[in-house]
């Protein structure tokens, strides 16, 4: 990846990003992006195929010139060299879609899982008119990303046939998440406007880059068709019920709100909706919903958005090599059939990650990569903490205040911070700092006997001499198999670095405690402490 050399005396602290741009290249513009959209959150690259549009061939047309429309069948794949598979549209010959030229598909995909860069990606395009048996479109092309790829940007792709031709329009976010879009139907009463023959349109729209010499026509291409039915193909939708899409997931990036804009007429009643446009800031919580109502005649429409991270582990091999001069050093080395799996929004845990370092300057030579081919995911962060540092090693106990003896199942998180680091982001404080104790799935669920000590990852950090170690608590605990009604411990332990010594606090529930204790030692020889984690997915406020 490359190599990065520091001057110590200099540095405090600073981020980085595996994208080799040099740090004097950072500005203000990189820490906040002017937007309406989410901020701070966790973000990942994706390929967004917005639509597919249809056109007659300058040549030999001869077989579209009756102005019919074409009923259009076949398919469109996305394929990685790893066998991964995205269906974006599938279509059998007795079930063809009716479209004119000029106009889109009715993309269906991908349907749960975004499409996510990797090394090399092949489009394949193969779509045919059943009424005219021709070939509209037969081909593939390719998505590079191990090349100078450009992200952010508008882009179309031709793939010929013989009279006409197919243009797939995508952009490939660097940094986005997911949306899954839901669109209920609801009445007021049980009578005539129980059910409803809907048709029309629903388009999704987010921030894209379009080229300076794009047109109106060619803007249009690069939005996302929910939802799209002629007045003589209306679908019938019972009140309660969900109307069907053509597809549910779309990717958004990071920067940016979705825009809905909602154009249904129901031919039983007559209401419509007045192409009501309806803004999604993405700003609610991930995974939690966020609703909006287009009322109509005798009822309402619910258009929900559920925001999600992409939620694939990252398998991370290679090496980080540190050489001061005087020795090079391994902090990380992992072969590609062993990788370490690191989950979406985890660190690593497997670096050396307190080396010390006795003054000067030193070089860190970087290698990298992710098992599946990803392109552009990972992020590296360097914390150096200047001297004079404290050695600080934890303990903590797990007690029972109803006397309990059986053993009790733990679940939960346990970090260790500085009090005195201005930590500028929320996902700052999440990543400047040491995870001792990490168990946040019932899978990993561990049985401990009251009075026993928690088992750490590490158990020994760095305190810079005056600064305070902060341990955060977010824990869970049941003596019962299930975690149904499992006993919440929340909060936040401060204890005073010192020279020599030990120190000691408490943190009660209901039921449960824990102890911690710190015995502090002076460590002689460290002048600077290097923390790295690998991180699967950049920030949108860093990269």
């Amino acid at each position: 990846m490359g190599d990065i050399t520091y001057g110590l005396p200099s540095m405090i602290s600073y981020q980085t990003a595996l994208d080799d741009r040099p740090l004097e290249q950072y500005n203000e513009d990189d820490i906040e992006i002017p937007d309406v959209g989410n901020r701070q959150i966790l973000v990942a690259p994706l390929l967004e195929v917005f639509s597919v549009s249809i056109h007659p061939g300058h040549e030999h047309n001869d077989a579209l010139l009756d102005g019919r429309p074409c009923h259009i069948y076949g398919k469109i794949i996305v394929s990685d060299k790893r066998g991964s598979t995205y269906c974006l549209y599938s279509r059998s010959e007795v079930e063809p879609e009716i479209v004119y030229l000029n106009g889109t598909l009715s993309l269906t995909g991908p349907n749960m899982d975004p499409i996510l860069p990797s090394e090399v990606l092949e489009v394949e395009v193969d779509l045919k008119d059943s009424t005219r048996g021709i070939d509209i479109a037969k081909g593939t092309f390719t998505l590079d990303y191990t090349t100078e790829y450009e992200y952010e940007v508008a882009t179309s792709k031709r793939v010929g046939g013989k009279h006409s031709y197919a243009t797939v329009h995508y952009t490939t976010f660097r940094f986005a998440f997911t949306a899954t879009v839901n669109v209920l139907f609801t009445a007021q009463d049980e009578g005539s406007g129980a059910v409803a023959d809907v048709h029309g349109k629903l388009v999704a729209y987010s921030s894209t880059g379009y080229p300076d010499n794009a047109n109106a026509e060619e803007k249009c291409y690069f939005s996302r068709t929910l939802f799209k039915k002629q007045d003589n193909e209306s679908v019938r939708v019972e009140a309660g019920s969900s109307l069907k899409l053509a597809r549910y997931v779309i990717g958004v990036p990071g920067y940016s709100s979705l825009e809905i804009k909602v154009d249904l007429v129901d031919c039983l009643s007559g209401w419509q909706t007045a192409k009501k446009t309806l803004m999604f800031q993405s700003k609610y919580i991930l995974g939690s919903p966020e609703m909006q109502d287009v009322v109509v005649q005798g009822g309402l429409i619910k258009v929900t958005v559920v925001w999600n991270h992409v939620t694939d582990t990252c398998g991370v091999y290679g090496t980080i090599m540190v050489d001061d001069g005087l020795a090079e050093v391994f902090i990380f080395k992992r072969e590609e059939n062993h990788p370490e799996i690191v989950d979406p929004s985890g660190n690593s845990l497997l670096l050396d990650i307190h080396r010390e370092i006795i003054g000067g300057d030193f070089v860190m030579k970087l290698d990298l990569k992710d098992v599946k081919g990803r392109a552009v995911n990972m992020a590296l962060q360097l914390c150096i903490t200047p001297s004079f540092l404290i050695q600080a090693k934890v303990k903590v106990l797990l007690l029972s205040d109803d006397g309990g003896c059986g053993c009790v199942g733990v679940m939960g998180r346990l970090l260790a911070q500085y009090s005195n680091y201005k930590y500028s982001t929320p996902y700052g404080r999440e990543y400047r700092c040491s995870i001792l104790f990490n168990k946040r799935h019932p899978e990993d669920c561990f049985l401990l006997n009251p009075g026993s000590e928690l088992p750490f990852s590490r158990s020994v950090v760095a305190v810079p001499m005056g600064w305070t170690l902060e341990i955060e608590v977010t824990m869970q605990f049941n003596s019962q198999p299930a975690f149904s009604e499992s006993e919440p411990l929340t909060g936040s332990l401060k204890l005073k670095s010192m020279l020599e010594g030990q120190s000691f606090d408490e943190l009660r529930g209901q039921n449960y405690r824990i102890r911690v204790s710190v015995e502090w030692k002076q460590d002689q020889v460290s002048l600077y402490s290097c923390r790295l984690h690998i991180v699967q997915f950049p920030w949108v406020s860093l990269l």
